[in-house]
């Protein structure tokens, strides 16, 4: 065997280590994201239930866009979008079923944030039901910019 085909061969070998090291990388990544998910959903419901609803939903929601934005959990789900949304929209469907209840604002703030088309049939169903009138604003707004990339 020559040093160049032993070269080729440690190449070929090298780079099918690379990627399964990458791969098995992204397979962990992805089991670790799928837990971490729901326990920023159950951190963000705990500390909305912590305080008190009536100030959370006054002022066109102020404090609870203020809560939402400590704590990291709004970068959080933008960033691991792809895991986030169809937990947010499952989320704001189970809490929405408690009147008063700011959890089911604070999902639809939250999927507003992220801004991503893969919410658009979500917000075209849940439109009619957002009685808010800032929250019922800022969903026709982005169906509205939606519309215009279509």
């Amino acid at each position: 065997m020559t040093a160049v085909s032993r070269r080729g061969k440690l190449a070929v070998v090298v780079i099918v280590a690379l990627g399964l090291a990458g791969a098995t990388a992204k397979v962990v990544q992805e089991v670790r994201i799928a837990r971490e998910v729901p326990l920023h959903l159950e951190e963000v419901r705990r500390r909305i239930r912590e305080s008190d609803p009536a100030s959370l939903l006054a002022d066109d929601h102020r404090r609870l866009r203020d809560l939402l934005a400590q704590g990291g959990h709004l970068a959080y789900f933008d960033e691991y979008r792809d895991r986030s949304i169809p937990l947010l929209e499952r989320a704001y469907e189970e809490d929405r079923a408690r009147p008063g209840d700011p959890a089911a604002d604070a999902w639809l703030l939250v999927l507003l944030r992220i801004n991503s088309s893969r919410s658009l049939p979500f917000f075209e169903r849940t439109l009619p039901a957002v009685r808010e009138p800032d929250l019922r604003k800022d969903i026709e707004s982005y169906l509205a910019r939606r519309e215009g990339r279509g």
